[in-house]
């Protein structure tokens, strides 16, 4: 089932899932050692951890020790304040392991996921600073510590700037500037369908991206289901997640439908191995740039289009046409997008 329908079926992302299985008395969890907390904070994966929730909803609190007899103690406190006021009341103060996943294909359903935290530590990298070139992502997320977290970490990323967004008319969300829109996909407060179709019709260009926030990694397993087209799922660092979009090597492109193109070389490439194997995600040591023009071809594009397209002038597309050419050992435009779309 694809992340359109799960979201139209109101799912929640981790029904069934081992997050949603009875606990334990609050009193009786275990303080446990939590994977892949090195990124995020100071004390790494050596930082323990206690599991608060029910049958509904649970997720791991962080304690802010690597010794055991302190866990346990503030464990107990923190069973203590659940108890007197509610998990929620808790969950806005204290800080809680979180799992993104943003999923960029349905068929076969593909996503990149990371560990972040609510409340995050000073074992952060800096904002960087200077004059680079950068995209606006917004962030539509309803739940305010959710969205801090991710903010907080997109804020770090070379050539990216995080807009803000809660539940906001989608217009006032294009007029802040988003050039890609990420969409907690699991939310009850949103209706990511509607929403992502409202979105292409008041901003085409613009692409939507669903997401979902979960206690663990484990639960993106079960929550993707596999599926007869398949499912892949890669583990990034908080500053790798938007690596599908390429941004590193090449500029955002023009258009959602060529920047589809090169979130699915993106994927492909990780197939790739040996002599197969092509830099930066593009097959045939193809450039970004490259890629996009075949991605024009194979809609028919013709060169004045392209050139509009890419925002480059026809000149240029005919030199990237030649070194495309020289490089997929093709003599026509239908002869190198059908040894692309081969590779």
């Amino acid at each position: 089932m694809s992340l359109t329908e799960h979201a139209n079926h109101g799912k929640s992302p981790i029904k069934g899932s081992a997050s949603a299985e009875p606990l334990p008395p609050l009193s009786l969890s275990p303080v446990v050692r939590r994977k892949y907390l090195g990124p995020i904070r100071q004390l790494g994966d050596r930082e323990l951890a206690v599991r608060l929730g029910d049958r509904g909803q649970s997720w791991f609190f962080l304690l802010g020790t690597d010794k055991p007899s302190i866990a346990a103690r503030r464990a107990s406190e923190l069973v203590r304040l659940s108890e007197e006021s509610s998990l929620n009341a808790i969950a806005g103060r204290y800080s809680r392991e979180l799992t993104m996943s943003v999923y960029w294909l349905d068929r076969p359903q593909s996503c990149t996921y990371t560990t972040l935290c609510t409340h995050p530590d000073k074992h952060a990298p800096p904002v960087p600073s200077g004059d680079i070139p950068r995209i606006k992502v917004g962030v539509l997320e309803p739940d305010a510590a959710f969205r801090q977290a991710v903010c907080f970490w997109l804020a770090r990323v070379p050539g990216v700037t995080p807009v803000s967004l809660s539940q906001a008319p989608v217009v006032d969300q294009h007029r802040a500037g988003v050039q890609v829109l990420l969409v907690n996909a699991y939310s009850p407060a949103l209706n990511f369908a509607a929403l992502r179709e409202a979105w292409r019709r008041t901003a085409p260009g613009v692409p939507v991206f669903g997401y979902s926030i979960l206690p663990s990694s484990d639960d993106v397993f079960i929550q993707m289901g596999g599926g007869q087209e398949g499912y892949y799922l890669r583990r990034r660092h908080p500053l790798d997640l938007l690596e599908p979009l390429g941004l590193s090597h090449e500029p955002l492109p023009h258009s959602r439908e060529l920047l589809q193109l090169r979130v699915r070389r993106y994927f492909q490439n990780l197939f790739a191995t040996g002599d197969d194997a092509a830099p930066a995600g593009s097959p045939y040591q193809l450039t970004p740039r490259e890629t996009d023009v075949l991605g024009c071809l194979q809609k028919g594009l013709h060169d004045k289009e392209i050139a509009s397209v890419l925002g480059i002038s026809p000149q240029t597309v005919h030199t990237h046409l030649k070194r495309i050419f020289e490089k997929l050992g093709a003599h026509t435009r239908t002869e190198a997008v059908m040894k692309f779309l081969q590779k």
